[in-house]
């Protein structure tokens, strides 16, 4: 893979961050697809029906209208979320800003079918269904990009596979315990179910449809995983880089030599969250990093980034600041790099 062809950090600018941004506040939903919910009443629940029209005496009618409000939903799901996520690809493809890339591809991993698993109307089973079915879209799409070398879309799609709908929020707060289900946790399980087979503490049949699914699309799965750790750790190394302000990219610490110069980032400017965000964008990249190496796959990482990242200084910034909030920010970031 060649690193200077992917999200290079000259391309990131102001304008593409400032929509990145509002996209990532539309990622969400009011009713998980982007669309305004209808009003109380317009679905013919059986809420929005009076006691004296639905009584105990009414099973069948009570019955059908539950029936209808079930259809309904589904309905308004897969009406919807096909055109979110269409509208939302042609969108990515259009632009070339790499921040708006990752925006629309927030977008169109929230429109994903498992976004919207309703468990008081649906089984943990179709659950996974759900699942399977978003990750054979991800993986056509992947399929798209790979052959028409696309890989911007690639690393911003891969950038935005944690991305979780407000839609699922909501419907698991009814659940406690109950965890969220994000591409990059189902992509890494079925990995992991796939290192199960290979060691033989585990056989294909026991493993749930989207884990099958992954097992059998493994060369992408590991593809996109890879892309997604240095797609995040490019993002936060742009962000963090921006700091530096005009001019000069850093502090010469070292000969001149431009291939050996050490950056020391000015963070002044920034408040204790700013930097707290640049930090978890590193923590999901060595997360990803270190669970394919956890199942023996090789992160690739590309050369420029890693070099970039292992110059970085620190010293100047902790050692002047002194605010508690901001110092403890700053060392979060600094572990994230480590």
């Amino acid at each position: 893979m060649k690193s200077g062809a992917l999200l290079t950090l000259a391309g990131l600018t102001l304008a593409g961050l400032t929509l990145a941004l509002s996209l990532f506040a539309c990622t969400r939903f009011r009713d998980g697809t982007g669309l305004a919910r209808p009003q109380s009443g317009t679905l013919h629940s059986p809420e929005a029906l009076s006691l004296a029209q639905v009584t105990p005496a009414s099973n069948t009618s009570t019955s059908e209208l539950e029936r209808d409000r079930n259809f309904t939903y589904f309905d308004m799901r897969v009406g919807n979320t096909p055109r979110a996520r269409r509208e939302a690809i042609e969108a990515l493809e259009s632009v070339s800003d790499p921040f708006a890339k990752i925006a629309y591809a927030s977008r169109y991993v929230s429109a994903l079918e498992f976004q919207f698993w309703k468990p008081a109307l649906e089984t943990p089973a179709h659950r996974d269904r759900l699942v399977t079915t978003s990750l054979a879209m991800v993986f056509g799409q992947a399929r798209i990009w790979i052959e028409a070398s696309a890989l911007e879309n690639l690393r911003a799609l891969g950038a935005a596979l944690h991305f979780v709908n407000f839609a699922q929020e909501g419907s698991l707060r009814a659940l406690p315990g109950t965890p969220e289900m994000t591409l990059n946790r189902v992509l890494e399980s079925g990995l992991r179910a796939k290192d199960g087979i290979d060691s033989g503490a585990r056989s294909f049949r026991e493993l749930s449809e989207s884990e099958k699914l992954v097992s059998q699309n493994e060369s992408i799965a590991v593809f996109l995983l890879r892309v997604r750790q240095n797609a995040l750790k490019s993002l936060g190394l742009s962000i963090a880089m921006s700091a530096l302000g005009e001019g000069s990219p850093g502090k010469d610490r070292s000969t001149g030599d431009p291939l050996l110069r050490i950056f020391a980032p000015d963070f002044t400017a920034r408040d204790p969250s700013q930097i707290g965000y640049i930090a978890r964008v590193f923590e999901y990249a060595q997360e990803t990093r270190a669970f394919l190496q956890s199942v023996g796959y090789d992160p690739k990482d590309e050369d420029s980034v890693q070099g970039i990242l292992s110059r970085l200084d620190f010293t100047e910034a902790l050692t002047n600041e002194k605010n508690p909030a901001k110092l403890q920010s700053l060392e979060r970031l600094r572990n994230a790099l480590l």
